[in-house]
């Protein structure tokens, strides 16, 4: 066994259930937010601040309201669907927003979708986590599971940002493109 295979049995005991797998790789992918640290100053080099804040505040209330309906969603449709709807809702809203430069509503769609995906994913992901433990007689790692994932949040955002931080001084769009 390499040293990182016994590090990652030893310090995450349930990454041989493959949606706690998948969990931790989706996770780590979905917060690499390489614009975290910039995102706001190439906002402002297209609109104003009133007119974003305007924006940004329809989208999260947009993106409160859909918490419930994605919760019926996930029962509909099931979770791993939701989850995969929410991802791609993700990826298309960067893409969107990314080109917001082109127009000032491609910014607030954008923004919007990234905000409703997430609505979308939470309590999917938490649930299809929770069912995938209980399958494999694993429930009682449900909290530990999702601690690591938090951590791994955290970090993954701090690492990502740095990084598009640095990307920015070779061009604006690198964290976007990232």
């Amino acid at each position: 066994m390499t040293k990182t295979a016994s590090y990652i049995s030893k310090n995450f005991p349930t990454f041989g259930v493959p949606n706690i797998r998948r969990y931790y790789i989706v996770t780590l992918l979905q917060n690499a937010w390489f614009q975290a640290g910039n995102w706001i100053l190439y906002v402002l080099l297209y609109m104003t601040t009133g007119t974003f804040a305007v924006y940004e505040a329809i989208a999260f209330g947009i993106g409160i309201l859909f918490e419930i309906p994605s919760g019926a969603f996930a029962d509909l449709f099931g979770r791993r669907r939701t989850i995969i709807i929410g991802s791609f809702m993700q990826a298309f809203g960067a893409l969107l927003f990314t080109l917001g430069f082109l127009h000032n509503a491609l910014f607030f769609i954008g923004n919007l979708l990234i905000i409703v995906s997430f609505a979308f994913r939470s309590g999917a992901q938490e649930a299809l986590i929770y069912d995938s433990l209980k399958d494999e007689g694993k429930e009682e790692h449900y909290d530990e599971v999702v601690g690591k994932v938090r951590s791994l949040v955290s970090l993954t955002i701090v690492v990502a940002s740095l990084v598009g931080g640095l990307a920015w001084v070779f061009s604006i769009y690198i964290p976007w493109i990232l």
